[in-house]
């Protein structure tokens, strides 16, 4: 009788979990939108920020010659602290990938005083020129 009763019990243990069906949680489908919101966190570590700006530039002598490995740091206009950094390719080409703001620039090359640039508010994609005197 005892073995009567444990097959019964394991028989209904069986039934129950074979009858069972498994609930596939369903995540709610994220938004393009919200997808992106969560790509572009503000360098302070929370919130959310606009869309990335590309500030293209072009490092150059007064003669109008591009500058190739020109150092560019990128600065806040706001807290003097340095953002990011870049070096001008051959043809003395750089950019960079922000948000928009207040900035200023500081290039240096060799062969050529350091430069640094007034503060400039950057809204949209622009276009900086850098000059270095030698």
């Amino acid at each position: 009788m005892k073995k009567f009763k444990i097959l019964a019990v394991l028989a209904c243990v069986v039934f129950t979990l074979s009858s069972c069906e498994k609930e596939e949680i369903q995540k709610p489908q994220e938004s393009l939108e919200q997808s992106k919101e969560k790509n572009f966190l503000d360098k302070s570590g929370g919130g959310v920020e606009e869309d990335p700006i590309i500030i293209y530039g072009l490092t150059q002598n007064i003669s109008n010659v591009s500058i190739a490995d020109t150092e560019v740091i990128l600065f806040d206009s706001n807290t003097s602290t340095p953002i990011d950094t870049a070096y001008s390719d051959s043809h003395g080409e750089f950019q960079f990938e922000e948000i928009s703001g207040t900035y200023y620039f500081v290039a240096s090359a060799s062969g050529y005083s350091v430069l640094t640039s007034s503060n400039m508010v950057i809204t949209t994609s622009s276009t900086v020129t850098l000059t270095l005197l030698e």
